[in-house]
This record gives structure tokens, sequence and C-alpha cells, in this order.
């Protein structure tokens, strides 16, 4: 397995993020709203890569799925022992709480409005989950958030819908951005200051 190491990506890679959430609404809107201003962003990618080239968000070839997503649930992991509580919340814009294929998932989902959202526990976080999740969302673009929160939905695992004031508290709490690159192939990553 490749090593990857975050490369900074300045104002072009808040711009990238900012793109991204611009295509969604709920919880993408309430971040950028509330929560999503300073910050800085990188992408995790092997050693190497220039700066210039990993500005090229569009354009894949720099590394594969399966190791960004090895990077994704240890520095998830790493996040949480950080912060003692916390989640990885994935954000299906696509996708509409009646799909059955939502319904059906078994994945910890809760929903606000029209918006369908998949909660992933840190703790519990591994390639297996990860992959669940990424099979069941209808978007292509990955957009998930690490708030330094406890579950929207409580310890249960059944779906449920939250308030706005659930979405608002969970974007002021937003700490990372995660955002689909590289022809979905890697991430950029948003940290608040």
């Amino acid at each position: 397995m490749i090593k990857l190491t975050e490369i900074p990506l300045d104002d072009e890679g808040v711009a990238y993020v900012d793109s991204c959430l611009r295509q969604g609404t709920g919880l993408c809107s309430k971040v950028r709203e509330i929560s999503f201003s300073g910050g800085r962003a990188f992408a995790p990618l092997p050693e190497g890569v220039s700066a210039e080239r990993a500005r090229k968000f569009k354009v894949g070839g720099l590394t594969s799925r399966s190791e960004t997503q090895l990077w994704l649930v240890e520095h998830v992991r790493n996040l949480h022992q950080r912060t003692a509580i916390g989640r990885l919340i994935f954000q299906d814009i696509w996708a509409k709480p009646t799909d059955p294929a939502v319904r059906n998932s078994g994945l910890k989902a809760f929903f606000e409005g029209a918006n369908v959202y998949y909660e992933l526990d840190p703790k519990a976080a591994n390639i297996y989950s990860l992959n669940q999740i990424l099979r069941t969302m209808e978007s292509y673009l990955f957009i998930a958030m690490y708030t330094d929160n406890s579950s929207p939905t409580g310890e249960q695992s059944a779906s449920d819908f939250v308030d706005e004031l659930m979405i608002e508290k969970l974007a002021r709490d937003t700490i990372e951005i995660f955002v689909g690159a590289y022809d979905q192939e890697g991430l950029v990553v948003w940290c608040r200051d």
C-alpha cells in the first residue's frame, strides 16, 4: 500500500470544496452558511505529487479508491480519538427518503425533508462499513462531513427524520469536510482552523 500524505491546496482547494457543497441542499447548504469560512484544504495523495498537479481536481490517475478509503478510515479513527465524540455524516445528494434502496439498506440513515444522510460511527469504521455506505449512495459525488457531535438520531439503528435545528447543529459542529476528487478516486479535505 502506498502511504498518502497531505498536500496543501490553498484557496483553490477551498473553492473546490465549496463548489461540491453547492450541489447539495440540507446539510451542504447549512455548512456553507454556518461554518464554512476560513480553514484550509488538502488532498491525501502519494508523496511526490506536485501541488500544481494536485490542483487538477477533475483528473484521475493519482491514487486508487482503495488507498483513499484506507486513508479515510484511519483518518476518521484518529479524529475520533482526538474529539472523543463525533460522527462521519455522508450526504447522498441524489437520494430521497422514499427510495427503496435507502429504506432497505440496513444502514444507519437519517433524513431531513427530502435529504438523505448516512452515519458512520468512527469507532466502528472499517473498509467494509465505508464500502457499504458508498455502494448504497445514488450520487456519484462523495460528500461527507465529520461533525464533533454525537449521533443525530441517538444510538438506535433505525432510520429517522430530524428537524432543521438538528441539521443546523450538525453544520455548526462540522470540523472537516471530505469531497470526491480526481475522477472520484481521491478526496479533497477541508479542515476548520
